[in-house]
């Protein structure tokens, strides 16, 4: 038999323990200093080599990534009733590691349901047999067997959280979870349910979730119709395609007027994108995906990516950067075997011009008027946008007073510093 916990929870979301990763409403911290997270998506599972993993994490981390996140897929780990398989090409804990040997944080989302164009939405095909009830509520049957997969797979994430000096920075319960049911509340209820699972499996770091669009479900604060709290993450975040899913016609744009209005939901945790467009989904009859990416395409990535940047969102996550491939039958009814996405790394694992972003924050402290050298005016050709610094200061006391250019990196090489700057072709800068 196995053991269910109490569905009834109400109040405040369910507290994160002591962590050295915690958060204000303008960014993550981890051990008290800020960070940019600049993530992307990949999912073991499509990469069914571990071999293969380091490969992958290594190209994310020399194109800029701070962080990748992950979907663990409840059915590809669970044959049958009560067997759980977490070796060989299942190997969670493998990958967590080797994240960590790489120095790339993780982002893990264990479901439940997880979407992702997978079959039966990470469900196990066998669920579907025994009669669960009603999924995704607060029915017990259902509970019995989602808490099962917790506690098998909960473990593994907790030993390899930052806490415990591994990779795992942020953990996600459930995803777009577009459900509030009133007034019974059974989604709210179903919501703390998992929260407070992870808790009691010893999961320090905070829990956040991603809405199906910025809408407030599930943030720290009022609910959209019910007026309470029940089932609140510690951190709220979103899903965002602003160009959409149709790859026959890649240059169509979107504009750029996303909803920054999050804060009228809650003020305490920062603005978080856990899944912004980093390609398309290529359905039957598509386009294929060499159009997807260019859809989204290099020029695509400066100007949205750096919009969201100027709107103040600090943790950013690209869906996908290596989207891979679904085995077996493993493809929702809606894909085939190819999940390429059009990503910044093809399924065949090579680097493509959309992995040439790479970025850097800066605090705005004040307004100055600079000098301009003749023939430096500063230009946007076309859809385009840049980050410009100024008054960037070096670890070694050197000081970037202005550039018209933007800022690729800056580091140290003996007892040198170096900042490496660049802009489009044909243009100046000083």
């Amino acid at each position: 038999m196995l053991a269910t916990l109490p569905l009834h929870v109400i109040g405040s979301p369910t507290p994160s323990p002591a962590s050295v990763v915690t958060f204000d409403r303008y960014s993550l911290m981890i051990g008290g200093e800020r960070l940019m997270i600049w993530s992307g998506e990949f999912h073991p599972w499509r990469l069914p080599s571990p071999s293969l993993w380091q490969d992958v994490l290594e190209k994310m981390k020399a194109a800029g990534y701070s962080a990748v996140q992950i979907y663990i897929n409840w059915g590809f780990h669970s044959p049958a009733p009560g067997v759980f398989d977490f070796t060989g090409v299942r190997d969670i804990d493998l990958f967590l590691k080797t994240a960590k040997q790489v120095g790339i944080y993780c982002l893990v989302r264990p479901g439940p349901y997880i979407n992702a164009e997978t079959s039966s939405g990470g469900f196990p095909i066998w669920l579907g047999a025994k009669n669960p009830g009603e999924l995704r509520t607060t029915d017990p049957t259902y509970a019995t067997y989602w808490q099962d997969w917790l506690s098998h797979i909960d473990p593994i994430i907790a030993r390899n959280q930052v806490d415990n000096g591994g990779s795992v920075i942020l953990v996600e319960a459930e995803n777009e979870y577009n459900a509030w049911k009133v007034p019974d509340n059974i989604a709210g209820d179903y919501m703390a349910a998992i929260e407070q699972k992870f808790r009691e499996d010893g999961i320090t770091v905070p829990i956040y979730h991603n809405d199906g669009g910025n809408a407030g479900r599930w943030a720290n604060g009022k609910s959209p119709t019910s007026g309470h709290r029940v089932g609140a993450v510690n951190m709220y975040a979103w899903d965002s395609y602003p160009v959409g899913f149709n790859c026959n016609n890649p240059g169509r744009w979107a504009q750029t007027n996303h909803d920054w209005s999050y804060f009228r939901f809650t003020n305490s945790s920062p603005l978080f994108l856990a899944e912004y467009q980093g390609g398309s989904f290529d359905p039957w009859g598509g386009s294929g995906y060499d159009n997807c990416r260019n859809m989204t395409d290099y020029d695509f990535e400066r100007l949205y990516y750096k919009d969201n940047m100027a709107g103040g969102v600090t943790l950013q996550n690209f869906y996908m950067t290596m989207g891979g491939t679904n085995w077996g039958h493993l493809a929702a009814p809606v894909v085939y075997s190819s999940y390429d996405y059009g990503g910044a790394i093809t399924e065949s694992r090579q680097l493509t011009a959309n992995s040439n972003q790479n970025f850097h924050a800066a605090n705005v402290n004040g307004y100055a008027t600079i000098p301009q050298e003749q023939g430096t005016s500063i230009a946007l050709q076309g859809r385009d946008s840049k980050l410009l610094f100024a008054n960037l200061a070096f670890a070694g006391g050197n000081k970037l007073v202005y550039s018209t250019s933007e800022v690729m990196t800056i580091m140290t090489v003996g007892p040198r510093e170096i900042i490496v700057l660049y802009a489009g072709a044909g243009q100046a800068g000083e």
